[in-house]
């Protein structure tokens, strides 16, 4: 498995089994060596099969592979995605820099291709590499001076991110999830071990927050000398929307966004302005696990099991959002659903149009697919979704609008009432026209100049105002 050309220093460095298939692993040598094992561990002679993806180093640095890691997410054990974090420094081959390379394989790697992810991480060793299995965008690189990590290893050139919490500026040598994907260990030359929650790890979920009735206080009249009616408070009130439920179709068609993937958002504008919590845009961010953002850019791909309101576990909350199926959806797979991904089409003319964005997806954990779409209207502030087929009704999905943590509205939260047919209206309040306050009848008049002197004449005795009955809060 190593070239051999490096005496007693070609040795193999590391070897990592897949954490979703146990006949898979990989394989990283000193001497810049690449291997990936199919059937392995199957008690049966013979039937292990190792695959050189080295690839010549043409990508590959011609430097030690210090670590590797295999995706836990892929779809199948023979479609192998793979990691190798490369030591030494650019300055030793310059014609292929880099320290974080991506190897995605066919069917049992008969062909490979490699990427360099190493985007702006510093010049120096990475020696460990993982993957989060619960969010598989997200990676974990160990190098010499701690532990770095990106949101998103998809795009071409990823953002890397000194760690901080807590961990020091130490060779981190490995690093390890538990089986339940719950904790991050982290393991350092001369610096001792640590842990870390690992998002998306599941535990206990967090308690939506129910918003009460605010108590209303009672206003009392107060008498003055001069007989002048006490003035009336102005009434304030905040954006918001409540729901109404009807009936509608789903409407077929439309352009694809270009949405395909597991965890993933695409821009799209929209043909006219749409005004959400007061402020007006003309683009919209579509995210695959059935989001769909109004301010941004504000990436925030991964599904973060929770309803409304969604408080992700970094990057802060989605703002200005409207969540018309939150579940950990996939709209990539195209063999078992073809016909998947997120569609745009705008239907009349103005200024009477309306714009339907259209999800059909399948479900990360489950068999099945969900079908659901956004429809908003020229002129009209209210936002809708039509709910056409899907596998349990909702029952895992949240779904509501939400301004920030402070301010949304909840409509339902992993129960199983988006059914085929349900449209769901989401309409904005508004303060509308002040109700007239009552106001005790002064006796003085207008003309009458107070001195020291006056006795202002008995004033009627002002009769209490009626409280007005909530209105209840979303």
């Amino acid at each position: 498995m190593t070239k051999q050309t490096l005496g007693n220093r070609s040795f193999i460095n590391g070897v990592k089994y897949s954490p979703k298939y146990q006949g898979v692993a990989m394989v990283g040598t000193n001497d810049a060596n690449v291997w990936i094992g199919f059937n392995l561990g199957t008690g049966t002679p013979s039937q292990a099969n190792w695959v050189d993806v080295t690839g010549n180093n043409i990508v590959v640095p011609l430097r030690p592979v210090l670590g590797i890691a295999l995706d836990p997410t892929v779809s199948a054990a023979n479609l192998p995605v793979g990691y190798a974090a490369i030591g030494g420094f650019n300055a030793n081959t310059p014609t292929t820099p880099g320290h974080v390379f991506q190897v995605t394989c066919t069917a049992n790697c008969g062909s490979f291709t490699w990427l360099n992810k190493t985007g702006n991480l510093p010049d120096i060793p990475v020696d460990s590499i993982i993957v989060n299995p619960n969010m598989p965008h997200q990676v974990y690189a160990g190098t010499d001076w701690g532990v770095y990590y990106t949101d998103d290893i998809t795009v071409a050139s990823p953002t890397w991110v000194r760690f901080e919490n807590g961990i020091p500026h130490a060779m981190v040598w490995d690093m390890q999830i538990d089986r339940g994907s719950t904790t991050l260990s982290v393991w350092t030359r001369s610096r001792g071990a640590y842990a870390y929650p690992l998002p998306g790890g599941g535990g206990t979920p967090t308690a939506t927050p129910t918003a009460s009735p605010s108590p209303t206080s009672t206003f009392t009249p107060t008498p003055t000398p001069t007989g002048t009616p006490s003035p009336t408070p102005t009434p304030t009130c905040a954006a918001g929307y409540t729901t109404a439920t009807t009936t509608g179709n789903i409407t077929a068609g439309g352009t694809d966004t270009g949405n395909h993937c597991d965890d993933c958002e695409v821009t799209v504008n929209l043909p006219f302005s749409v005004n959400v919590y007061g402020t007006p845009t003309i683009v919209a961010y579509v995210g695959s696990n059935g989001t769909l953002q109004f301010a941004g850019p504000q990436p925030k791909p991964f599904f973060f099991a929770q309803c409304v309101p969604v408080n992700p576990t970094m990057g802060g909350p989605f703002l200005n959002t409207l969540f018309p199926y939150y579940d950990d959806l996939r709209t990539d797979d195209l063999v078992a659903c073809p016909d998947c991904g997120v569609f745009a089409q705008t239907v009349g003319t103005a200024p009477n149009r309306q714009f339907i964005l259209r999800w059909k997806t399948t479900y990360f954990n489950h068999p099945g697919t969900a079908e659901f779409e956004v429809l908003l209207t020229e002129g009209s502030n209210t936002l809708s979704v039509i709910y056409g087929a899907n596998d349990n009704n909702g029952l895992e999905a949240g779904t509501g609008i939400q301004k920030d943590l402070n301010v949304f509205t909840s409509f339902s939260c992993q129960q199983a009432v988006l059914t085929l047919g349900l449209r769901v209206n989401y309409i904005p309040t508004s303060c509308g026209s002040p109700t007239p306050t009552p106001t005790a009848t002064a006796t003085a008049t207008a003309t009458a100049t107070p001195t020291p002197t006056l006795t202002p004449p008995p004033r009627t005795t002002p009769t209490p105002r009626p409280q007005p009955t909530p209105r209840p809060r979303p």
